[in-house]
């Protein structure tokens, strides 16, 4: 299939979320600092609002000018379906279908707690191929769930995940239930992450290279807390180091 074909089956894909309704006025109905807070981010990253009716991005941060090469406003869903390897287009497609038909059966007021979760590879400005993490909000959707705006966050894990199996995760927020490698008949699995909430934030402070001081200070817990902490993270991945660590806690979706 031509990309171009692609597209715009993606376009109509995303129009058809949206319920062709267009409410050009957004209030900021969740603070944007909020999902940032939620999602995985160690090293490099981007994000963006998507609006949906018209299929066209309204925002993109300047994290395009270091991960891909590119000028924020060149970011857009047609350089998305032209730069993505080919052998991940096709799961990119199948992912955004099968969360558009999986979506409304989660209440609309619900909507905003949830963020899907995939990976692709994606061709910079200097021709070189970089592992995304995509990771998506709701960031606004009407009374009866259709999608108005979405809040994208995409994180260079090249270093992180050399494999390319593909998996589409939809994970729950402030206490929902969370739904993994999610397929196009509904199906998905439920399994738990032996970390618990704070040994994740433990983690991921650790991996972004702060030591133990300095994670007391950002979570508020005492020093030896956070040695603890550590520990249990290292004997539960089965690991010796941070980085060893998130490695197996992210290729488990346990992050």
């Amino acid at each position: 299939m031509m990309k171009e074909d692609i597209l715009n089956q993606a376009r109509e894909l995303y129009k058809s979320g949206s319920k062709n309704r267009k409410i050009k006025r957004f209030n900021g109905e969740v603070q944007l600092s909020d999902f940032l807070m939620n999602t995985f981010h160690i090293g490099e990253y981007f994000y963006c609002v998507y609006y949906f009716p018209d299929q066209e991005m309204e925002y993109c941060s300047e994290g395009t000018k270091n991960i891909l090469s590119i000028e924020p406003d060149a970011f857009s869903l047609s350089y998305l379906v032209e730069n993505m390897h080919p052998d991940d287009l096709k799961n990119f497609m199948r992912f955004e279908g099968t969360l558009l038909t999986f979506l409304p059966n989660i209440p609309p007021a619900k909507l905003t707690r949830y963020k899907a979760c995939y990976d692709y590879r994606l061709k910079t400005g200097k021709g070189k191929y970089k592992r995304l993490l995509h990771q998506v909000f709701n960031l606004q959707n009407d009374e009866d769930g259709a999608t108005i705006r979405t809040f994208g966050v995409f994180t260079d894990i090249s270093h992180l995940k050399t494999d390319n199996h593909m998996q589409l995760n939809l994970i729950g927020l402030k206490g929902e239930p969370s739904f993994y490698d999610v397929q196009p008949d509904g199906s998905y699995t439920s399994g738990k992450s032996p970390l618990s909430d704070r040994e994740r934030e433990v983690l991921i402070a650790m991996a972004d290279g702060l030591n133990s001081a300095e994670i007391a200070v950002k979570l508020n817990i005492s020093k030896n807390t956070v040695h603890n902490h550590r520990s249990s993270i290292l004997e539960k991945t089965n690991t010796k180091s941070s980085l060893e660590a998130l490695k197996v806690a992210f290729n488990g979706h346990w992050i």
